[in-house]
């Protein structure tokens, strides 16, 4: 499948910010101070509006390169879908005729027509640019 490179933005505190730059994008982190509304992975935004909801003073926003793959389009159902850990089975198929897992989520959390990017493998996003807020 293609790679689907876009540039998308994260928005965090300065020194989470530092420790992305240092070690890269933690999907195990995810939710531990904004929620999980489509589970535990990155979250990205190509919204500065939506960002700046989680940027605060002393902040930054990270520019960041995320390889979206085949992208999922998926609304929170219910609580359940915050324990999601890797996106869902698409309809395309490999060469054995198995359905193939998607590579990210692109979802709306709010009646905000503001799209959210989530991916589940650290290896999808590359933090490229910081913005520190202050």
């Amino acid at each position: 499948l293609a790679i689907n490179e876009v540039y998308l933005m994260h928005a965090t505190s300065a020194d989470i910010a530092t420790k992305i730059v240092q070690g890269g994008f933690d999907p195990s982190y995810s939710g531990s101070s904004t929620g999980t509304n489509f589970g535990q992975g990155t979250y990205f935004s190509d919204s500065l509006e939506k960002v700046s909801i989680y940027s605060t003073r002393g902040g930054a926003i990270i520019i960041t390169r995320v390889a979206l793959g085949h992208a999922s389009p998926f609304t929170p159902v219910s609580s359940s879908t915050y324990g999601l850990r890797r996106p869902p089975m698409s309809s395309l198929k490999n060469a054995s005729g198995d359905d193939l897992e998607c590579d990210c989520v692109v979802g709306h959390a709010s009646s905000r027509d503001h799209k959210e990017f989530i991916v589940y493998r650290h290896t999808k996003a590359y933090p490229e640019y910081i913005i520190w807020l202050e």
